[in-house]
């Protein structure tokens, strides 16, 4: 019988067609990198200056006299800098001349909007999972050799192990999570100032909290 898997029978006269709608991947929205100022740096090596404290406030006399009268102490503002080193990251996708003419959907605009998220994502993995030490905490990061995006500059959790900033949620509920803002002293009094980073699963664990 004929049909359309037998070549020669039937294979050569069964058309395939393609739809012109592309289906996009599901993909979260990327939410980290929005939580941080974006410096445009004019040069490869970029300074910011940093207030690093008030003057300090002293005890004054009434000055009953033209001449000879107790000053206030003086005192500086202190003040330092943050370098900041420009790394390169980019993303690139070759396609044939032929390919952009015969293809059923537009491929550059799609490529376009590909690399545009493939770079968001890049500055995410790097924000996230940065570690510029010779061998990566991430053993997946360093078997992708030293171009891949997490090598960087330093993330969120090399910054957090390298600093011991951590906090045993290994039972994960709402008393963790103030211990963790707790040890934030200063920096984590205002909920304004404060972001959760967490997985699929602890977030809908999350909505379960009181």
């Amino acid at each position: 019988a004929m049909d359309r898997a037998e070549a020669g029978a039937g294979l050569e006269f069964y058309w395939t067609g393609y739809s012109q709608d592309l289906i996009n991947q599901i993909r979260l929205d990327l939410k980290v990198s929005a939580l941080f100022p974006h410096v445009p740096m004019p040069s490869g090596v970029y300074k910011l200056p940093v207030e690093v404290g008030p003057a300090t406030a002293y005890i004054v006399p009434e000055n009953t006299a033209d001449t000879g009268q107790t000053s206030i102490t003086g005192s500086n503002v202190g003040t330092a800098n943050v370098t900041l080193t420009a790394t390169s990251c980019g993303a690139l996708t070759r396609i044939s001349r032929e390919l952009d003419q015969d293809a059923i959907v537009p491929l550059v605009p799609m490529i376009q909007r590909n690399l545009l998220r493939g770079l968001a994502n890049g500055l995410e993995d790097a924000i996230l999972n940065g570690d510029t030490t010779a061998t990566h905490m991430d053993t997946d990061t360093e078997a992708a050799g030293a171009s891949h995006v997490a090598t960087a500059f330093p993330g969120l959790r090399k910054l957090a192990l390298a600093n011991s900033y951590k906090t045993d949620i290994s039972t994960w509920n709402l008393s963790k999570l103030r211990d963790m803002r707790k040890g934030m002293g200063k920096f984590g009094i205002n909920p304004r100032d404060l972001a959760l980073v967490v997985s699929n699963s602890a977030y809908i664990q999350m909505l379960s909290w009181a």
